[in-house]
């Protein structure tokens, strides 16, 4: 493998394994200090340089990998916080917050950063490995992790970066909008929690906004017109608006936003 050089003052990513041990699995790297031969040992937050087996009781030699596992939505929305994972460390994948209209969550499926490759599986023979989107031998398929799955090794280069994209399935009990039946009600409705008055001209406008939303505006505007439960907040509500709805049906539903919440509807 090739040396890599750092500084003090710049962080330096270690490079993926490349050596091999027959009948073990690479589980880290330990590091020795030429000037002293000293190890890096640790002992929870606490560590320091220790010569070989004269650490402080206490203390372990510390092991560098780690990667992290961020979460996409891959159509849905949402936010969820990344996982730091060890290589040989078994953690739980992070309950699915996400959302995706007229869609079930059905998994994840895992991609990684420092080679580009996504994990595949055969379930006929119960072997995996990971693999170039589309140069994965026959009878692999996409490996699928269920929601909140233990997952372990999915990377040996330290720093790297495991996306699981979320995997969704259609719902079939899902009532999709029809944006000719909100139309009339939803427009009536906002003029009077705004106030405003709109003439002809500007009330064809703002319908025609309306028919034009896609289906997660429709969906975010149809919770405001049959009312959010008492925990929703206008800053909560008033993002979502603004993250999805047009700028001119944005402007003219704000006003309504100041005061009212659990009493819409």
């Amino acid at each position: 493998m090739v040396n890599t050089s750092a500084t003090n003052s710049t962080a330096a990513p270690l490079p993926a394994n490349a050596f091999t041990r027959t009948a073990y699995h690479f589980a880290g790297w330990t590091a020795k200090r030429a000037s002293d031969n000293k190890y890096l040992y640790v002992n929870g937050s606490d560590e320091n340089w220790y010569p070989q087996d004269q650490q402080p009781s206490g203390y372990a030699l510390k092991v560098f990998i780690a990667y992290s596992i961020v979460y996409d939505a891959n159509g849905g929305y949402g936010t969820m916080v990344k996982t730091i994972a060890a290589f040989l460390d078994e953690v739980p994948l992070r309950p699915n917050t996400f959302n995706n209209v007229g869609y079930l969550m059905a998994g994840w499926t895992a991609h990684r950063a420092s080679d580009g490759k996504n994990l595949y599986e055969n379930i006929l023979s119960e072997t995996e490995g990971w693999y170039t989107e589309g140069q994965q031998p026959l009878g692999y398929d996409l490996k699928v992790f269920v929601d909140e799955a233990t997952v372990s090794a999915l990377s040996e280069a330290s720093g790297d970066t495991i996306t699981m994209r979320a995997q969704w399935e259609p719902d079939e009990h899902y009532d999709p909008i029809d944006p000719r039946d909100l139309e009339e009600p939803l427009l009536r409705y906002l003029l009077e929690r705004s106030g405003l008055t709109l003439d002809e001209q500007d009330l064809d406008a703002l319908a025609g906004v309306i028919l034009g939303l896609d289906i997660l505006s429709l969906e975010l505007l149809r919770g405001i017109y049959e009312g959010y439960g008492e925990t929703e907040t206008e800053g909560l509500i008033a993002s979502l608006l603004a993250d999805h709805l047009t700028d001119d049906l944005f402007l003219f539903v704000y006003p309504l936003l100041g005061g009212v919440t659990a009493e819409w509807g």
